[in-house]
């Protein structure tokens, strides 16, 4: 991934990761190398209406962004892509990431905000359509997509790892090439559909609550060094 370097080990990489962006991968990484390993069964994971308003089994709310399926080579285009928009949202780079540091990271804080929103605009979505999509970490993933397009559009981007396109238009190729391969589009849709509602008719992504920025301001490296150095190009 963008940002690892010879001579910097992965434990370090992993710790300077932005804190939104490394929670994300890590959930995601955790839930689906487990199920995979038969350690979590996929159904105990997934939502549906009924488990969640008849069986009031609640954790179902959450664990239906932490699993995307098999490991392979789709699943590892899937984090980069995640990686580069998490990166990106957060220090505003996703290629010199390591060295960048926005003033008490409030980039971190926009992302968080716009997650927490967006989840429950697509659960609420999800079950007003009747989508038959259990798992909603795709939906998750093409409204970021769309939020990410919209505040960086002009940034390069491979899509599925291997056609260059500008990020401004990420989406719509994501949503072809869903078609062309033979996959069901309904989850980037509804995912589409919230990240519409979000960016186009609220101002609240933009201006996250200032406890969560707090939550977010200054890491260990700015508070040893006492400095910033705010992001190329922003």
């Amino acid at each position: 991934m963008s940002g690892f370097r010879e001579g910097v080990g992965l434990q370090a990489w992993y710790s300077d990761l932005p804190p939104v962006t490394r929670g994300h991968l890590t959930l995601l990484v955790t839930t689906t190398v487990l199920s995979n390993l038969g350690l979590v069964r996929p159904e105990n994971l997934h939502l549906t209406a009924g488990h969640v308003l008849s069986r009031w089994q609640l954790w179902r709310l959450g664990t239906t962004f932490a699993f995307v399926g098999g490991i392979g080579v789709s699943f590892v285009f899937y984090l980069h892509t995640l990686f580069f928009m998490g990166v990106t949202l957060e220090r505003g780079s996703a290629h010199s990431w390591r060295n960048q540091r926005t003033a008490n990271n409030k980039g971190s804080g926009v992302y968080a905000w716009y997650t927490m929103l967006a989840c429950p605009l697509i659960i609420a979505l999800s079950f007003a359509s009747q989508t038959d999509v259990p798992f909603l970490s795709f939906s998750l993933y093409t409204s970021v997509m769309y939020f990410y397009s919209r505040l960086h559009p002009d940034d390069d981007i491979l899509l599925a790892g291997l056609m260059p396109i500008k990020s401004k238009n990420l989406v719509w190729w994501t949503l072809l090439f869903q078609v062309v391969v033979g996959q069901p589009v309904e989850g980037c849709l509804v995912g589409l559909a919230s990240a519409l509602l979000l960016y186009h008719f609220t101002s609240v992504t933009s201006h996250p609550p200032e406890w969560l920025n707090e939550l977010f301001v200054d890491d260990p490296v700015d508070k040893k060094e006492g400095t910033f150095a705010t992001a190329g190009g922003q």
